[in-house]
């Protein structure tokens, strides 16, 4: 086999095979730079370092035309590997290489122009990058092998943080580096061929070339950078010494007095008159008569709560005797004095979840229905109330009671009720 090294000038040779050709030939990195999302408008095509991380994108092309001028086959191509120098990892991690899929220029590429869009899918995903000052080796067999097939254009790959680990960074050296000077190189091994056979005697040395043109003329300068942030303000300076105090200003004339008004007479004092002497007291008036009794005023009510299921028209107690269950068949109060009912207020909780129901509540003396009512409408899950002024009388000897009832129809939901009257 035959290996061929590409770094920025190597010289590459194969065995002279039979029925094979010798094969020989010069290569260079085209080109090499980096993208940064920090800094879209500026170009680093002619900086050493090849910074990668989640806003930076390294990007390194090799000049093939040697190698493809011999006219290989994919089969000619056994192993080709890329290799790049870690100068220095920022944070430990990984990288995802892949094709460009379109032209560029070292000296004019940058975040803005170039179309990350048209990037194929990584082929090297997740290569480690752990420790400085290093070589990391990438398999790019099949790439190479198309480039000089003319499969696809060859273009070069762009390096980024690996997906599987966003926060990588790390520097690679490229190929105008001056400190360590490493650029990225090609390690291609050509599969073997036939036995090779003896080597011809070396033929005399050639008159020298003359020499080449000069270089065309120097690109134009890159963008400016954008501009730093601008530095700390400096201390305040030390306060200067007071100056001198100017000179006191004429004072002013002095305005006229005004005339003093004259005094007046002090009047003469009075004389204290006597006291005059003490009156009689008066006998004691009468009682008045007492005033009627205030009347008095009694609550009734009840609070209960519902169960499941709870039949249409159900009477509850209006006992002053704490909670009841509305369920329970009927309690009349038996009333011990006479006055009158009024004020009627209901108050309905029905518990989250409930269906919506519509509801009555009415005041019943001696069995009969009164004018005392009211209605709630679409309890739901939540509080509702609703009063009712009116009066109605009852004497001593009366049985009262309450009665609810779902006008909606079906189960009543399971929630508490409350009800007040006052009786005068």
């Amino acid at each position: 086999m035959k290996r061929f090294l590409y770094t920025g000038i190597v010289c590459v040779a194969a065995a002279l095979l039979v029925p094979m050709i010798a094969l020989g030939a010069n290569a260079t990195v085209a080109a090499d730079t980096y993208i940064s999302q920090t800094s879209p408008a500026n170009n680093f095509g002619a900086l050493g370092t090849l910074n990668v991380s989640a806003a930076n994108s390294a990007l390194i092309q090799f000049d093939l035309t040697a190698l493809q001028s011999l006219g290989l086959a994919n089969a000619d191509i056994q192993k080709a590997y890329l290799n790049v120098f870690v100068n220095r990892v920022l944070v430990a991690g990984g990288m995802d290489i892949a094709l460009t899929n379109q032209a560029w220029a070292e000296s004019q590429t940058t975040f803005n122009n170039f179309n990350l869009g048209l990037i194929g899918a990584p082929f090297a995903s997740n290569v480690s990058v752990q420790q400085s000052n290093v070589w990391v080796k990438i398999d790019v067999t099949n790439q190479v092998r198309d480039w000089l097939t003319g499969v696809v254009v060859n273009n070069g790959v762009i390096i980024r943080s690996a997906v599987a680990q966003p926060a990588t960074s790390a520097v690679l050296d490229s190929k105008e580096s001056t400190t360590t000077s490493h650029p990225a190189f090609l390690d291609i091994v050509l599969a073997g061929g036939s036995t090779p056979g003896a080597t011809g005697a070396t033929g005399p040395s050639g008159p020298s070339g003359p020499a080449g043109p000069a270089g065309g003329p120097t690109g134009p300068s890159g963008p400016a950078g954008a501009q730093g942030p601008s530095g700390p303000s400096g201390a305040a300076g030390v306060a200067g010494a007071q100056g001198p105090s100017g000179p006191s200003g004429a004072a002013g004339a002095q305005g006229p007095s005004g005339p003093s008004g004259p005094s007046g007479a002090a009047g003469a004092r009075g004389a204290t008159g006597p006291s005059g002497p003490a009156g009689v007291m008066g006998a004691q008036g009468p009682s008045g008569p007492s005033g009627p009794a205030g009347a008095t005023s009694t609550v009734f009510g009840f609070s209960g709560r519902f169960a499941t299921p709870v039949a249409t028209d159900t009477f509850v107690n209006l006992a002053n005797a704490g909670s009841q269950n509305v369920t329970q068949t009927n309690v009349e109060v038996f009333m011990p004095a006479t006055c009158s009912f009024d004020s009627l207020r209901f108050q309905l909780r029905t518990n989250a979840g409930q269906p919506a129901h519509n509801y009555t509540f009415r005041f019943i003396r001696n069995g009969v229905d009164t004018a005392l009512a009211c209605s709630v409408a679409g309890v739901s899950g939540g509080s509702a109330t609703c009063t009712n002024g009116s009066a109605v009388a009852v004497v001593a000897g009366d049985t009262v009671s309450g009665r609810i009832t779902d006008t909606t129809g079906g189960v009543t939901p399971v929630g508490t009720v409350l009800f007040a009257l006052n009786c005068h």
